[in-house]
């Protein structure tokens, strides 16, 4: 008869024990000596006790494979067992006694059969882990992200297995999720030790709560949870505690957040989770601006609204169990069809946009750094083509308090709204990516956009396009006024229509009688917005890295596509001055156009670099600044209970 389980019980069942070379009664010592090893070590780690009989009687086959409780009385040790007496009992020839061959029948039978058992010793088991997981762990603080345990588990064997980790699990760094109700109840329903109850010594928690000087009773010490503190626990074990006052119970983070300080939010282990109070941890994560990636196994069905909550997940197919088996599986599938594990975790994997098998190589790290790369070449891409059409508003604005004719036709806006502007944005997805991006800390998901993000992008703006944009409006200005002044022999001021009782008659003019000239300066303007916002997105390439350190030309498909647009661009003006040209009476040839224009245009290329590199090293330094800020926060977990 081979028995397994908790020593308390198990010890109950054993009148002897088997010391390494002999079979020798246990003593009141030896059964305290056992149960304290049993108490220490449960508290950390998961313990079983094993003992054995040789027995010659057979069990009825009706008895097999059945649950049978243990009576309620003599269960409860009140003197020790009586050990038996040395006889044939322990020999070989006990075996031949044709007085104890009878099969037992009945569940008294049984009971009696497991009694007088000898005590073999006890197993220590805990969770350990992988390597590659503990640096897995080592490279997201690196990235400030921030790795978050939530255990089933109580307080202490929580707290081994995530030191195993690498993760702080010491002072201020770990917080119980267990409510103060389900505490009180699963106190009502633990055994009391009275005559005909079942007591389990190791089961029984004593609970406590304690105010602080301001009487909040959400504070409580927790080196009194359910997981420390048993009849079997006496306080020289206070060294392994967690004495800051922190919340415990779920009903008491939001209270803490808002009264006393975030450190809920930094702790990197939360014990005694339930589903429940796991989804609105992760609300209450989520509320402060917290982008929670959610890793949970694709077998557990209990994941599946956690996965929903947060903001991303990833299910992971666990490393099945092997056991071994007497007798074979029944179900056998074929290699084409799917086995029911398979489907159970497609269909518990369906919230989650990325779903990895066990024996799948993946790295999470590479994942993380692809989307961080992808999300800011994205922001780069929106934030220069918000930049374009701003300059192109503004320039047409500038242009009509100026009363100058349109500056573009609707065809040239046309080209630039739906051509060139998203072929200049797009090219800031070419980038490779920077091993650098995973030391970055990543803003929250609260305050978008506040007062002190728009004055930085007005500004940023007004720097970087406004000057290119004058610029290029002069130069506009500077071929009208070439063509009246060399072919229509006009003064500007009056053909103009600035100063002209008749300003609508002068406008309308510009797209009848003068519009030879307003083509090719409108032309003109049309390939200079195009040639400055392609040296402005030059500096937009590497946003941290001025261009001298790293040019823009490992952007493949900016190298591609910049020259393309080039060429595109000179086509397209080339051919709408010359269809325009032969229906028109006065035309200006290029080599009439004021000098200064090609002057200024050309020239103006390099102080547009100039001019970015400038703005980019400020925003070098802000952002410099920002991280060292961010990286303070992340890596701070002091409250104001701290005792620094």
């Amino acid at each position: 008869l081979m028995t397994q389980g908790t020593a308390d019980i198990v010890l109950e069942c054993c009148s002897e024990y088997w010391n390494g070379q002999d079979i020798c009664p246990i003593t009141e010592n030896d059964r305290k000596k056992i149960l304290d090893f049993y108490h220490r070590n449960t508290m950390g780690a998961y313990c079983s006790a094993f003992a054995y009989k040789p027995i010659s009687q057979k069990i009825a086959s009706h008895l097999e494979d059945v649950y049978l409780e243990l009576p309620e009385t003599n269960i409860k040790r009140t003197s020790s067992f009586k050990p038996r007496a040395a006889t044939r009992s322990f020999s070989v020839d006990s075996l031949m006694d044709t007085e104890s061959m009878e099969s037992i029948t009945d569940p008294s039978g049984c009971y009696h059969a497991q009694q007088n058992q000898i005590f073999i010793g006890m197993i220590t088991l805990q969770y350990q882990a992988r390597q590659d997981f503990v640096q897995l762990i080592d490279k997201l603080e690196s990235a400030c992200i921030r790795f978050v345990h939530f255990s089933k588990e109580n307080e202490l064997r929580s707290r081994v297995f995530s030191e195993k980790m690498g993760l702080e699990a010491g002072w201020n760094c770990h917080i119980s999720l267990l409510s103060k109700t389900y505490e009180e109840e699963d106190w009502n329903m633990s055994g009391i030790g009275s005559e005909g109850h079942l007591e389990k010594p190791s089961c029984r928690t004593r609970w406590e709560t304690s105010e602080d000087e301001e009487g909040n009773e959400y504070q409580s010490d927790s080196r009194y949870t359910s997981s420390y503190v048993t009849e079997n626990t006496d306080d020289s074990l206070g060294a392994l505690d967690n004495r800051a006052k922190l919340p415990r119970g779920i009903e008491n983070i939001r209270p803490h957040i808002q009264n006393v300080d975030n450190v809920p939010l930094l702790v990197n282990l939360f014990t005694d989770c339930t589903v429940e109070t796991t989804k609105e941890m992760i609300t209450i994560m989520q509320e402060h601006g917290e982008v929670v990636l959610c890793v949970g196994s694709a077998l557990s069905i209990h994941n599946t609204p956690l996965f929903l909550q947060a903001d991303c997940c990833l299910a992971v197919e666990p490393l099945h169990p092997v056991s071994c088996t007497q007798h074979p599986s029944n179900y056998v599938w074929a290699d084409d069809e799917p086995t029911p594990t398979q489907i159970a975790c497609d269909l518990i994997s369906i919230p989650c946009p990325l779903a990895f098998r066990c024996n799948d190589n993946f790295s999470l790290i590479h994942l993380i750094a692809e989307a961080r790369h992808h999300i800011f070449s994205m922001r780069n891409c929106f934030y220069l083509m918000l930049c374009y059409h701003l300059s192109l508003s503004l320039s047409q604005v500038l242009a009509s308090c100026l009363l100058l004719p349109p500056i573009l036709s609707s065809r040239h806006l046309l080209w630039l709204l739906l051509i060139v502007t998203p072929l200049l944005g797009f090219t800031m997805m070419g980038n490779p990516v920077d091993p650098r991006i995973m030391n970055l800390a990543t803003r929250k998901n609260i305050d978008h956009i506040n007062l002190n993000v728009v004055l930085q992008f007005l500004l940023q703006f007004a720097l970087r396009f406004i000057p290119s944009m004058v610029v290029s409006l002069l130069c506009f200005i500077l071929t009208l006024y070439s063509y009246c002044e060399n072919v229509l022999h006009i003064p500007f001021i009056i053909c103009s229509g600035i100063f002209s009782p008749k300003c609508n008659d002068t406008v309308n003019s510009w797209y009848e009688k003068y519009s030879g000239g307003l083509v090719l300066a409108q032309n003109i303007m049309f390939f200079l917005q195009v040639l400055y916002f392609i040296c402005i997105s030059a500096s937009f390439v590497h946003w941290t890295d001025h261009i001298w350190k790293k040019p823009p030309f490992t952007n493949r498909l900016w190298i591609i596509i910049t020259p393309i647009v080039l060429i595109l661009q000179i086509i397209y003006s080339v051919s709408d001055v010359t269809i325009h040209n032969n229906h028109v009476t006065y035309t200006l040839p290029l080599s009439d156009v004021h000098p200064s224009v090609w002057a200024i245009s050309i020239t103006w290329i390099l102080v547009i670099l100039a001019i970015n590199e400038l703005v980019k090293r400020r925003e070098v330094k802000l952002a410099v600044r920002y991280q060292k800020r961010a990286r303070l926060d992340f890596d701070t977990k002091l409250g104001m209970n701290s005792p620094f």
